[in-house]
């Protein structure tokens, strides 16, 4: 878990950023989340992003991997499925194989 001064040095307000999740988007598993960072919250295990998805409006909180935002990156992950962005982002901290892929899509269905 990121502390609060990791995420707002690294993350500041208003930063443009790239969340990649463990799980898949339950209306399109292979949508490309991006937002603008708005506000922190702090729990006694770790701190998370508060963030506005630039599609829909709305603001989450992340406890996924957020990376910042350029057009290359974006394009080069729209290129990948949701499962294959974590398997990178998550640089090995929980690999999801296809099988596993398929079981979370349809579960969602």
């Amino acid at each position: 878990m990121k502390s609060l001064k990791e995420l707002q040095t690294n993350f500041p307000i208003g930063e443009k950023i790239i969340i990649i999740g463990n799980e898949p988007h339950p209306k399109n598993p292979d949508k490309l989340i991006v937002g603008i960072v708005t506000d922190y919250q702090e729990y006694n295990y770790g701190a998370f992003l508060i963030y506005k998805d630039l599609e829909t409006g709305e603001e989450y909180m992340s406890m996924s991997i957020a990376m910042h935002y350029s057009e290359e990156l974006k394009n080069s992950l729209l290129k990948l499925s949701w499962d294959e962005r974590w398997n990178i982002a998550g640089r090995g901290l929980a690999i999801i194989t296809k099988k596993d892929a398929k079981r979370k899509i349809d579960n969602y269905n």
